[in-house]
């Protein structure tokens, strides 16, 4: 009874999405909301420590916040600057091959986006770029919808394990946990979550010229996708090996540098013809044309690709322990440390304003390019007001998603209510899932992580919403907490191939209006596949007695 009270939030937020089509923003601004009246009401929870937690919640998600301004910010400037367009036109004379263009731009360059920016952006810009290369529209939006599974593990700066791992610090410190003991559990779970990614991320630009190759109508049919298995593989082993190597140094830096990796690996790899098959492949009515490789924008490949270089150069280096800048934006002279956050005792509120990949370096890095390039004020004042409303939703998402999440997990705190035999909502809920699937819930967690970014169309938010859970049923069933959030992070980043808000965007930005369920539904297949594989590895590693932190 209670643990379906305490769902209740998590249900209202889904039900908002997708019965009532209402954007993530304002369906977690009503989850949080009725997560306030069940706190109070049946939980006991004090008013004054419900307002003190949702404060908290808000200040917790400025962090974020901050990093997704400045990568949308940086991505508009280099829009306006046409740099953007000089990177598209690079693509051209590459090659013939529908599906090697397909596996290019869906899947590599969106992984460069997905690593640069993030929510969302991967397949607004990717899609119409096949689109303009004459890829049938419906094939352009499908891809770039399945594409942005494995680059959005780490996202846009580590966005998505960052915030969803925030949300539980406080959880696993009650828990009896070090600091020193946190911080390996964070490593163990970026560093396994990618390594995990090898042995099904890589199959996915596979699964994508096999879902649309047998949706073409051409005579082979899935042959036509079996001959590209090697080279798809290659795309997919250049890009997640890079992933698990470079998630040693941290979770901002993998998507963006593995990408910068990949892309010219590939490029050259094809350019040389290796493993590319010798028919080349164009969709029904689709005759070769000749494409011209030069840039109408009058900016060369290297400028046009130098700030993102720049970027990563800079993040790779202030993430490395040895060396001094790491220590320089961490000092506690450059961080706002608030210790037991408005009478909370035991949550502190921490926010490294050096160490924000936004404040430094997306931003400073943005405006040095706009001034270089004699970029007008007005012009700058216009990128800012066009991220600012790009940014409404995800921002009200973020606040009130996080709120959501602390009182949900904070609603029996020590100092809190009136000593209620009940435990926290989070906890209530954990415990019920514990019951009912016990030693198989390797494959529910994985489909809760899906979940979550299938109605929000969010890593992030589904981190934020099924972090907590995940930890507290870990807990429960005795199983390594490790291990179950590789499955919730494992499967928010697959729930992406479905995600509604991500097939509504894309279709809007191809003109495939009216199309969203059809795309969803071809991606359900190998939502499916990679989900279950998942769950498969995560049984594996029981199996063999995986050594965790946690």
């Amino acid at each position: 009874m209670y643990a379906l009270l305490a769902a209740l939030p998590i249900i209202v937020a889904i039900v908002m999405m997708v019965g009532f089509r209402r954007k993530s923003g304002i369906s977690l601004f009503a989850a949080w909301f009725a997560s306030i009246i069940l706190a109070i009401g049946i939980w006991n929870l004090n008013i004054a420590h419900a307002g003190a937690l949702t404060v908290f919640g808000f200040a917790s998600a400025i962090n974020v916040i901050l990093i997704v301004f400045a990568a949308i910010f940086l991505l508009n400037s280099l829009i306006e600057l046409r740099f953007i367009e000089t990177i598209g036109n690079g693509f051209n004379g590459i090659t013939q091959d529908r599906r090697i263009q397909i596996i290019i731009i869906a899947y590599l360059f969106g992984a460069f986006i997905e690593g640069a920016a993030g929510f969302g952006t991967p397949g607004a810009l990717a899609a119409p770029l096949l689109v303009g290369l004459g890829v049938p529209v419906f094939f352009a939006a499908l891809a770039s919808l399945m594409a942005n599974y494995s680059p959005v593990l780490f996202g846009a700066v580590g966005i998505p394990p960052v915030t969803g791992f925030n949300s539980i610090r406080p959880a696993l410190s009650d828990l009896g946990y070090s600091a020193e003991a946190i911080e390996a559990i964070f490593f163990n779970l970026n560093t396994m979550a990618a390594f995990t990614n090898i042995f099904v991320g890589s199959f996915v630009p596979f699964l994508i010229i096999a879902s649309i190759v047998a949706r073409d109508g051409r005579k082979m049919g899935l042959k036509n996708a079996i001959n590209m298995l090697p080279l798809c593989l290659f795309a997919g082993i250049i890009f997640t090996v890079p992933v698990f190597i470079i998630s040693h140094v941290g979770p901002e830096i993998p998507t963006l540098l593995s990408s910068l990796i990949a892309l010219p690996v590939f490029i050259f790899a094809v350019k040389k013809g290796f493993l590319v098959p010798k028919e080349v492949y164009r969709f029904q009515d689709d005759p070769v044309k000749e494409v011209s490789e030069a840039s109408k924008t009058g900016i060369s490949l290297l400028t046009a690709w130098s700030p993102y270089v720049v970027i990563a150069a800079l993040l790779a280096l202030s993430r490395l322990p040895w060396l001094p800048i790491r220590d320089l934006l961490t000092h506690t002279s450059v961080t706002i440390a608030v210790p037991n956050f408005l009478g909370l005792s035991g949550i502190n509120f921490s926010l490294p304003i050096l160490n924000n990949p936004g404040l430094f370096p997306f931003i400073p890095v943005a405006l040095i390019f706009l001034i270089v390039r004699q970029t007008p004020g007005e012009t700058i004042s216009k990128i800012t007001n066009k991220t600012l409303n790009q940014l409404k939703n995800a921002v009200l998402a973020l606040l009130f998603g996080v709120a959501l999440v602390q009182v949900m997990r904070f609603t029996n705190h020590s100092i809190l209510g009136t000593g209620a035999e009940l435990m926290s909502m989070t906890t209530e809920i954990a415990r019920s899932l514990a019951t009912v699937f016990g030693g198989a819930y390797p494959i529910a967690s994985p489909l809760i992580g899906a979940l979550g970014a299938f109605v929000s169309g969010s890593h992030t938010v589904s981190n934020v919403m099924f972090h907590g859970l995940q930890l507290e049923t870990a807990v429960f069933l005795e199983m390594p907490i490790v291990l179950i959030l590789i499955g919730q992070t494992s499967g928010a980043s697959i729930g992406n191939m479905i995600a509604i808000h991500n097939a509504v965007s894309i279709c809007a930005t191809t003109g495939a209006h009216g199309s969203e369920g059809k795309l969803i539904s071809a991606a359900a297949l190998p939502f499916i596949i990679c989900s279950l594989a998942v769950s498969a590895i995560m049984f594996i590693y029981l199996a063999i007695g995986v050594p965790w932190v946690a």
